[in-house]
């Protein structure tokens, strides 16, 4: 099941870090992108293979990618698969973050995820133009954005069912290991409203407060 769930938190996760940083400047959010050309280190020593075999994945890679301290990681495809690429500073957090951040990934994966935001993004442009072409711009201007909102939201409640379905397949790690992670993470730890509206991802103080909830 795809669906989203559950709904945002109610409230923030109590802590002096992410009140303090309601009072910073704006981050700007740096995602690992690897290009198809840059082969990360392969990781060794963690079991990672057994976790993407229980989740039903038979072939996948797991790299470290050099050169990237934020504590990040994505899933990307390559040309004989799919595979987790994990920063340098991930690579260096306690055993149980790690493999919590890897069965998230693994979750976007088997959940299809990422396809179905691409099947979305190319029926809301067909949508988009068929509209425009057949009742003018001004209709094309509300559903242009109404299709980015939907996107965003269900970019969110997907990083949030992989949450919840990554702590149902490793134990959750320590929410204070947690904490010491998103709270370094480059982003807007408390995000004004508007910006949590066009965020692709939860705010740290909401997957905090969901986290600690599990």
């Amino acid at each position: 099941m795809w669906w989203p769930t559950p709904a945002s938190p109610s409230r923030w996760f109590a802590s002096e870090a992410i009140a303090a940083s309601k009072r910073l400047p704006h981050r700007s959010l740096s995602v690992v992108r690897p290009k198809r050309s840059v082969d990360g280190q392969a990781i060794t020593g963690d079991d990672y293979a057994s976790l993407a075999a229980a989740l039903g994945i038979e072939s996948i890679r797991f790299v470290e990618l050099s050169g990237t301290p934020d504590m990040n990681a994505c899933l990307y495809r390559e040309r004989h698969g799919y595979c987790v690429g994990l920063s340098e500073g991930l690579t260096r957090q306690p055993s149980s973050v790690r493999h919590w951040v890897v069965a998230h990934e693994l979750v976007h994966l088997v959940k299809h995820h990422g396809l179905v935001l691409r099947v979305w993004s190319v029926l809301v442009l067909l949508i988009l133009l068929v509209t425009t072409w057949r009742l003018g711009l001004v209709a094309g201007v509300v559903v242009g954005p109404s299709g980015l909102l939907v996107h965003r939201w269900l970019g969110r409640a997907f990083e949030r069912q992989a949450d919840i379905e990554a702590c149902r397949r490793v134990p959750r790690p320590d929410i204070r290991d947690l904490h010491a992670m998103l709270v370094t993470t480059p982003g807007d730890l408390a995000p004004s409203r508007f910006r949590r509206l066009m965020a692709t991802h939860p705010a740290p103080a909401e997957r905090l407060e969901l986290l600690s909830r599990l």
